[in-house]
C-alpha cells in the first residue's frame, strides 16, 4: 500500500483484525478538530454517529459495520 500513509495502513490493519475475529462493528472516537484522522476514518468507511462534549473538547464518534 503505497502513498496511503501510515495512519491509513494501521487503521486498515485494525479493521481486518476485527473482521478476522468475528467482530460485527467498530467504533472510533476522535477530536472534532483532528481533520486528518477524520479523513482516514471516512476513507475506511466509518460514518459519523454523534458528537459528545468531553473535558478535553468535543469528540466525534464514528462507526463501521463489518458484517
Amino acid at each position: 500500500m503505497h502513498n496511503r500513509g501510515y495512519a491509513t495502513e494501521a487503521a486498515e490493519a485494525v479493521v481486518h483484525a476485527a473482521t478476522d475475529t468475528g467482530r460485527q462493528r467498530l467504533w472510533a472516537t476522535v477530536g472534532t478538530g483532528n481533520a486528518p484522522s477524520l479523513r482516514v476514518l471516512a476513507k475506511l468507511g466509518f460514518q459519523h454517529d454523534h458528537v459528545s462534549a468531553e473535558p478535553v473538547g468535543d469528540v466525534a464518534w464514528l462507526t463501521r459495520r463489518l458484517a
